[in-house]
Parts: C-alpha cells; sequence; structure tokens
C-alpha cells in the first residue's frame, strides 16, 4: 500500500505543479467561465446547468488526454518507467496509482462548475438534482477519457504522439454520438459508438444503465489494456526486437487492434443494456440484467423525463411493433416551441420505454428524395405536403398527427400573470393517437348533402368547402363518408357521427325528423349552424327547432366583438367539449377561435326537452354585441358552442352545436383554433374520450431573478479561471527556485 501511496503523491506533485498543465487548465476554464457569462447575462436567462456541464465536458475532452498521455510515455522517455515496473508493487498498482492521480486532478479541474451551479442556485430555481447528476456523468467521463489516455500512453514511444492519438479518438466518439441515429443504417450505427448521447441523458437528469455501462466498461477496458501492455513490457517481450520509433513500439501494434475491438464491444453493451428487448424479463429488463438490470431513472426535480400516466400505459399495452415517422424539418417550430428537439426527446423516453416504438426521422429539407419515397403508395397527409407531419403505424392501422399541434398556447390565466410561452403537449397528442391505433375500431362519419352544405371537393370556393376539415378528421382516426338526409329515408346504420355543415337550404320538418329518430337510437349529430346571411333565415328552419329541443336555439344575427375581436378571431373559454379534461370549468380553459359573422345561440338553461342534458362550452364576452336584420343590437355575452346528451335505450346520445359553420370551411379552419375545436367535439361525439387528457406538465418556473448584481455575476464568472492562473503562477515561481 505504501508503494502505491507514493506512486500516487508523486503523479499529484507532476500534474498539480506542472505550470504548462496549470496554465492550460486555466485557459479552458477560462472558455466556461465566457460559456456561464453568455448564457446567465442573456435577457431569457435561466437557471439551468445543463449548457454549463455540456462546456465542461467539451473541454475535458481536449484536456485531459494531454496528461493522460504523457504519465507513461513521459516515464518511458525520461528512463523511470523500467524503474517502476521492476519495483514489488508491480504493474497494477502503478497503473492504478497513475489513473487515480489523473483522476483526483480531473476531479479538482471539472469543480470549478461548482461555483456556477451556487451562483444559479442563489439566484434562480436550480434543479440539484439533474446537477448532481450531471457532475456524477462528468466524473464517469474523465475516468474513461483518462483510461482512454493511459492506454495510448503505455505502450507509445512519444508523448506527444500518444496524445494526439488518444484525443483523436475522443474527437472521433464525440463526432460519432451527435450522428443522427434516423438518417440512416451507418449513422444509427456510428451513432451508438459515440458518448455525447449518453452524456447528454446523465446531464439533463435522466440516469440509466446504458450510460453507467458505457462509461464503466470503457474505463475498465482501457486500464485493462494498458495493464496488458505493461505486463509485456516488464517480462521483456520485446527483449530481442529492436526499439522502434513512432506511436507504438515494436510487437505493440495489436494493442491498438484490440483497443478498437474491445472498444466496440463495450460501446454496444452500454446500448443494449439501455435499450430492452421484449424477449428478456417481459420487456422491462435488459438482456444484460446480470450486471446492470437495464435500469433507468428520472432525478430531475420536474419529472421532465417521465412520460404521463396515461401514456405509459400505452405503450405497456402494446401487442407489436409501433413506428413512429417524423416528417419534419430541424427548424420546425410552433409559438416559439422547438417541435423537432421536443418530439425528439419524447420519442427517445417512449422507446426507452418499450423498445416496440421504432422511430424513423426524415427531414423534408434535407432527404426531399426519402420523404417522397416514403409517401409513395400511401395517403399523403396535409393533400401531399411532406412537411410537419408525425405518421404512426401499428398492426396495419395509421394515425396522422400535425406536429404544430403537438404545442400548445398558455391559458387566460398564465397570460394574466405575464406568461406568454407556448407548452409543448406531446404527449397527450401521442397519447391520444396510440388509444385510437389500440383501438380497432374506426368511426364512420358521415356528411350529410342535399341542403347545399360545405362541399367535401377541394376544388370548390374556399368559403363553400369543407375539404380540409374532412381531411383533419380522417387523419384524427374518423372513415368519412356522404349520405342524403330526405324524408322517409332513414340515416344508414353504420353511421356512428352525423355532420351537418352549414346548410344553405333549411331542413324541412320530416328531414329534421329523421335526425331526431337518428339521435333517439343513441346516434350522434355534429351540428354546425348555417352561416348567417340574408340568403338564409333561421324561421322555419326545422334545424332550429331541433337545436332548441337540445337546450338551445341560433338566432338570425351577426355577433361583433369590437373590444377583444381581432381580425376575425377572438381568445375565448373553451370547455369540455374540445377534448379538455373533465373538471376544467368553461372558465378555467382558454382557446383562440374565429367566428366570422357567427350566429348566436340562446344562453342554454342547462337542459333540454325530453331528458337531453346540455352544457354551454364557449361564450363570448360581454362586450360582444348582436345585430339583426331589423337593425336592433343586443348586448353579449351570447353562446357560441353548446353540447347535449342523453340516455337511450340504444346507448348514450350526444350532440353538438356550433354557431357559424363557416369556421369549419376551408377559408377559417386554420384560423385561431379551429380545427382544435372541431377535431375536440368530434373525438367527444365519437366516444374516444376515454382517455383522460392530462395538462401539460407543469414545468418549473427557472428563469433568473429580475435583482441580479452584475458585480456577483462577474465574480462567479472571474474567479474560477483566477484560482488556476495562480495556482500556475505559484508553480512557475516554484520551478524558477
Amino acid at each position: 500500500m505504501s508503494g502505491f501511496l507514493a506512486v500516487l503523491r508523486q503523479e499529484a506533485r507532476r500534474l498539480f505543479l506542472s505550470p504548462g498543465l496549470l496554465f492550460a487548465a486555466f485557459f479552458f476554464v477560462l472558455l466556461d467561465s465566457f460559456v456561464f457569462y453568455l448564457t446567465a447575462a442573456g435577457a431569457d436567462a435561466t437557471a439551468e446547468f445543463e449548457p454549463l456541464a455540456l462546456a465542461a465536458l467539451f473541454t475535458a475532452l481536449i484536456l485531459l488526454p494531454l496528461p493522460a498521455a504523457q504519465s507513461l510515455a513521459s516515464e518511458r522517455a525520461e528512463g523511470t518507467l523500467e524503474t517502476l515496473l521492476t519495483a514489488p508493487i508491480g504493474p497494477g498498482r502503478v497503473l492504478l496509482a497513475k489513473f487515480a492521480g489523473l483522476w483526483l486532478f480531473a476531479l479538482a479541474y471539472l469543480s470549478h462548475g461548482l461555483a456556477y451551479a451556487f451562483w444559479l442556485s442563489r439566484n434562480g430555481n436550480l434543479d440539484w438534482n439533474a446537477t448532481v447528476a450531471a457532475f456524477s456523468l462528468l466524473a464517469l467521463f474523465a475516468a474513461f477519457a483518462l483510461s482512454l489516455g493511459l492506454a495510448f500512453s503505455a505502450p507509445a514511444s512519444s508523448p506527444a504522439a500518444a496524445a494526439a492519438g488518444s484525443a483523436a479518438l475522443l474527437i472521433l466518439l464525440a463526432a460519432a454520438g451527435g450522428l443522427d441515429p434516423y438518417s440512416g443504417t451507418g449513422a444509427a450505427v456510428f451513432h451508438r459508438l459515440g458518448f455525447i448521447p449518453h452524456a447528454k441523458r446523465w446531464i439533463s437528469g435522466e440516469l440509466d444503465s446504458g450510460g453507467l455501462s458505457y462509461f464503466l466498461v470503457g474505463t475498465i477496458l482501457f486500464l485493462f489494456l494498458a495493464w496488458l501492455a505493461l505486463t509485456a513490457e516488464r517480462e521483456g517481450g520485446e527483449a530481442a526486437a529492436p526499439a522502434r520509433p513512432g506511436l507504438f513500439r515494436s510487437g505493440r501494434a495489436w494493442t491498438l487492434a484490440a483497443a478498437l475491438a474491445a472498444a466496440v464491444l463495450a460501446v454496444n453493451l452500454g446500448w443494449l443494456s439501455a435499450r430492452p428487448f421484449p424477449e428478456f424479463s417481459g420487456g422491462r429488463s435488459g438482456p444484460l440484467a446480470i450486471l446492470f438490470g437495464g435500469w433507468r431513472l428520472d432525478v430531475s426535480d420536474d419529472g421532465r423525463h417521465t412520460p404521463p400516466a396515461p401514456l405509459a400505459g400505452l405503450l405497456d399495452s402494446l401487442q407489436g411493433p409501433l413506428t413512429a415517422t417524423c416528417l419534419l424539418p430541424e427548424a420546425a417550430e410552433s409559438g416559439g416551441v422547438a417541435l423537432a428537439d421536443g418530439l425528439r426527446r419524447l420519442l427517445e423516453r417512449c422507446r426507452a420505454r418499450n423498445p416496440l416504438l421504432r422511430i424513423a426521422w426524415i427531414d423534408p429539407e434535407t432527404r426531399p428524395g426519402a420523404a417522397e419515397s416514403f409517401l409513395q403508395g400511401r395517403e399523403a397527409p396535409g393533400g401531399g405536403d411532406a412537411s410537419g407531419w408525425l405518421v404512426l403505424d401499428y398492426l396495419g392501422r395509421r394515425r396522422i398527427l400535425p406536429a404544430a399541434g403537438l404545442a400548445v398556447p398558455p391559458d387566460w390565466r398564465e397570460r394574466a400573470a405575464g406568461g406568454k410561452k407556448w407548452v409543448f403537449d406531446g404527449e397527450n397528442q401521442l397519447a391520444r393517437a396510440i388509444s385510437d391505433l389500440i383501438d380497432p375500431r374506426v368511426p364512420n362519419l358521415f356528411f350529410s348533402y342535399g341542403h347545399n352544405e360545405l362541399s367535401l371537393s377541394p376544388g370548390v370556393r374556399r368559403d363553400l368547402s369543407a375539404s380540409r376539415l374532412a381531411a383533419a378528421l380522417a387523419r384524427d382516426g374518423l372513415r368519412i363518408r356522404q349520405c342524403a338526409v330526405s324524408a322517409g329515408q332513414p340515416i344508414p346504420p353504420e353511421c356512428d357521427l352525423l355532420a351537418v355543415a352549414s346548410p344553405g337550404i333549411p331542413f324541412q320538418p320530416a328531414e329534421a325528423e329523421e335526425i331526431r329518430r337518428y339521435l333517439e337510437n343513441g346516434g350522434r349529430l355534429l351540428l354546425l349552424a348555417p352561416a348567417a346571411g340574408e340568403q338564409y333565415r333561421a324561421a322555419g328552419d326545422a334545424l332550429a327547432d331541433l337545436a332548441h329541443s337540445l337546450g338551445g336555439s341560433y338566432r338570425d344575427d351577426l355577433v361583433e366583438d369590437p373590444l377583444n375581436n381581432d381580425d376575425g378571431q377572438a381568445r375565448i373559454p373553451l370547455g369540455t367539449g374540445a377534448g379538455i379534461k373533465s373538471e376544467a370549468s368553461p372558465e378555467e380553459r382558454e382557446a383562440g377561435f374565429s367566428f366570422p359573422l357567427a350566429r348566436s345561440l340562446r344562453d342554454n338553461p342547462g337542459s333540454g326537452e325530453n331528458g337531453w342534458t346540455s352544457e354551454r362550452l364557449i361564450h363570448s364576452f360581454t362586450t360582444s354585441e348582436a345585430a339583426d336584420f331589423a337593425g336592433g343590437r343586443r348586448a353579449g355575452p351570447f353562446t357560441l358552442v353548446y353540447r347535449a346528451w342523453k340516455k337511450t335505450g340504444a346507448g348514450e346520445a350526444r350532440a353538438a352545436v356550433v354557431a357559424s359553420g363557416r369556421l369549419g370551411s376551408d377559408s377559417y379552419l386554420a384560423r385561431g383554433a379551429n380545427e382544435a375545436l372541431l377535431l375536440g367535439l368530434a373525438r367527444w361525439l365519437a366516444g374516444r374520450d376515454e382517455l383522460p387528457a392530462e395538462p401539460p406538465a407543469a414545468r418549473t418556473d427557472r428563469r433568473l431573478g429580475p435583482g441580479i448584481r452584475p458585480a456577483g455575476l462577474w465574480l462567479a464568472a472571474a474567479a474560477p479561471p483566477l484560482f488556476w492562473l495562480g495556482l500556475g503562477f505559484a508553480a512557475w515561481r516554484r520551478g524558477r527556485r
């Protein structure tokens, strides 16, 4: 033990009293401090340690191979290595003592991040759990990089060549991990060889056996290779061959080949242990459970790496492969939310939960040929536009989600409190889509025709066509069909949902009676009331009487909101009918909708005729005014959307009435959140609202406080590099004595 401590003490003195190494540490700490200052002094600065940990990782990648590669090679150049190897402690202890000294120096170098972490915690809400995970990763990476440097240094003749070789291999491993694993098979293979994916997960607070096995197995492997080289040299393996200049001495070329082969093995061990397979323990633990158990921990304080309970349950219930194909550019965003990054993180978390989820990523901007190839022979989303979609395929069934819908705006409470940022809501959207895919039923939605309703043909004038609405409903998992509603002709029995989209010709009482009979048999009705205008009067329209029996009626007037309506769009409360959590009242949720010249619906009293129960979902602001054609004006608020339901012998009948069919037309569907409203109503009507929609995961506000003192920021940024600069000058002055 005394020999081990003697070598350790000698190695520590060599490192901490080397002016060149200390000045190099000062330079790299100065770079880290510069990154810290830029991130902390920005207008939108947050108390996030992740970017600082990544910066420290890359500076350590360049700095640490230098002393490690020189450790044994310099001993050989000075002629002291042979003495060490023949000492009684043996090459193994020599190697471990060298490694321990190097690791102590690396930990001392990485400790400068503590100054940044404490400053962030004093001026913001720092996630200390993720920060501790980041420091543990940096310690693991330091051990990995140092062992790699020793593996190059043990057989090397030149310290410079050993440093160059180890640094080059580390840079290659970093570059390999930065490749897009979804751009091809070759990129996926090289991606698994890199340490960047493992490091980024740990730094963000997502610990898994893959990262641990990668760095631990790699460290042990490289130390073992260095021990083999030292043992061979001690036993005189090269006595019969003259020494050759260059990277390796004679008879050591096999070490490099063995290192590369074993590195591939170690990396794949780490990858497999983080990627559980179904044939092992029911898909919950990896094939290397004997070593690491295939575990995964989310230590972030807000659980940002854990899928919500509904989504996790759906992933566990998969009976076959689920392929998620992302047709999304890397720069895509909605409301300031980076969609590609959020979606990539979400899918990776889901795949870690269940490897039956397979991910394919096609950037239509950089790989247009691949996007076109994917769409060949398939129903192209968005009318052939390949950009901005998430396509899910499961057991022959398909769901297509618009990527822009994965981000939701702040509700009125958040906006009133000054919050203006949108939130990534991909967890809920993905959960609903998987729920629909698991359910083999495909509801039939019939659009009525024969009364000059909105056409389903895209070639018709945009304000008279509902082709975009039909396409959106089809992407949402409904089978779109058409049927005529006429007296004496029953609505088809396979009709799960009937949509009447803004008829231009009034319905006759006998025709409305067919719809009423359909509802009494447990039918579902989506009524987009006729658009207001001189050519259409509510008087004599049997649909108005039907709407009245459900709990409300529409009027032949226009709704204006001079104070709150901006170019036909308004922010209005949204209730349960659009798929929002059931306990949220209309005053607790809000979304944007466009009601151009909308009819007003009377405020329903909460119940209709013949056992119908109704609920107002959306109403206008109190500043709204209604102008009828007789010249009179009435003050709001006015009901704009309501829903009604009733228990029947054939099941529960449901109906939803929207004040204006115009918002379902191609001209207005994409304005505000009209599409979200109609899709939500269709989901409720079709009985596909069993999956509770959770609000977007609450994220801790990590913005730095407004009272930051510039002097404190400068001190936190300048103290670490000045400390290393002082150590360097002290070592330099000591060496001159």
